[in-house]
């Protein structure tokens, strides 16, 4: 039996500058908005861009830290 309900999914990554890994990104959160899911895409510092690359629905979050390591506190705010 598969389940259909729909989710709250968080992606966190530094930024969505140009790269594999902030494209990957960026089409699974499009993906998963697509399902139905409510997706929210957590940066470290909103930049990048792929940002005009997200879908309308998705929730961006801006941590508003300079580096990773600065945004631990803020995350775990969030989470």
């Amino acid at each position: 039996m598969q389940d259909t309900a729909h989710k709250h999914i968080a992606l966190c990554i530094a930024a969505l500058d140009g790269g594999g890994a902030e494209r990957v990104f960026v089409t699974l959160a499009n993906e998963f908005h697509r399902l139905g899911h409510q997706v929210d895409m957590v940066l470290v510092r909103r930049s990048g861009v792929f940002l005009s690359e997200l879908d309308a629905g998705i929730h961006v979050v801006d941590l508003g830290a300079s580096r990773s390591l600065f945004a631990l506190l803020p995350l775990a705010r969030y989470l």
